[in-house]
């Protein structure tokens, strides 16, 4: 017998046997470039000094209290699913870590109020790529996801350093792209918490994902034992970190910051909290890559507990 609406089943068979959707996985790197490019206006959008009837404001100083506003927006919806949904309990206890590292950064590596929009920012791009590459949730790929989401981050951050706020960056922030993973973390959490239980595949390599580490870690290494890739400048860099050395026409270094004295692995001076640390790039690769790897191996353990 023929299906009813054949091409929804012919959709379907091909979710089924790809595990890839084109037009998703289009919306998510749409999504990306525009809000990635569109990040410098958005940021003076927020600053930008208004006149009102209580004297001048800026949608800066109501940060906080959007956050607020979606924090009890979350809580209300984790409750509501967490009462329909049977033991829920792994993803309320994976939430509750999510909200402590959350916590953490707030408290000791958050510059400004705006930042907060990192969080929503990349939770909505895993959730895109959850749904182009796991359209279905049979696949169960919250690592997968995690890993492009936080390498997505780390390129948003790569490029406004050499070119979106050239102007005013002054190291390549690993912050950013710690509070990036969280945010990808959330989102990774919406869509596969709370969902029908399945009984998961057997688990395979992530090939694509290891290799393109493995590329990147050697690309990288490699970069800063031959001196390309500098963390610690002994003079002010120009804007965009990369400089030419004098008398070596064809040697082109990027240093990561560009100030003297340093900004890595020190406290600075922040509107928000009062000072703040700046992740060395050490450091911070290293609590996302703990982080990614701690959350993508946990949101796959939750599946698992729940029952059929």
């Amino acid at each position: 017998m023929l299906p009813r609406h054949p091409w929804r089943h012919a959709e379907h068979t091909h979710l089924t046997h790809t595990g890839l959707s084109p037009g998703w996985l289009a919306a998510a790197l749409i999504y990306f470039g525009v809000a990635t490019l569109a990040h410098l206006q958005i940021s003076l959008w927020i600053v930008k000094k208004r006149s009102g009837a209580s004297g001048d404001f800026a949608i800066k100083d109501f940060m906080p209290e959007a956050a607020l506003a979606g924090a009890a927006l979350l809580l209300g919806w984790l409750a509501f699913k967490a009462w329909k949904t049977p033991r829920a309990w792994p993803e309320l206890a994976l939430w509750l870590l999510l909200g402590l590292g959350v916590g953490l950064v707030d408290r000791f590596l958050t510059f400004s109020a705006p930042e907060y929009a990192h969080y929503p920012q990349f939770a909505l791009l895993a959730w895109l790529l959850a749904r182009a590459l796991d359209p279905t949730r049979s696949r169960h790929i919250p690592g997968r996801i995690l890993f492009w989401t936080t390498l997505l981050g780390a390129i948003d951050e790569l490029i406004q350093y050499l070119w979106i706020t050239i102007s005013y960056s002054e190291y390549l922030d690993f912050n950013d792209i710690l509070v990036n993973m969280l945010g990808g973390a959330a989102g990774v959490l919406i869509y596969y918490g709370f969902s029908r239980p399945h009984q998961l595949p057997a688990s395979r390599p992530p090939r694509l994902e290891l290799f393109t580490a493995l590329v990147l870690s050697s690309i990288i290494m490699l970069s800063v034992h031959t001196e390309r890739v500098i963390t610690t400048p002994k003079v002010k860099v120009p804007a965009g970190g990369f400089v030419r050395d004098k008398g070596e026409a064809a040697t082109l270094r990027f240093y990561l910051q560009r100030t003297v004295p340093p900004r890595y692995a020190s406290y600075n001076q922040s509107p928000y909290r009062g000072q703040y640390w700046i992740l060395d790039p050490a450091s911070g690769i290293a609590l996302t890559l703990l982080g990614g790897v701690l959350f993508g191996v946990l949101v796959r353990q939750a599946i698992q507990i729940r029952p059929d």
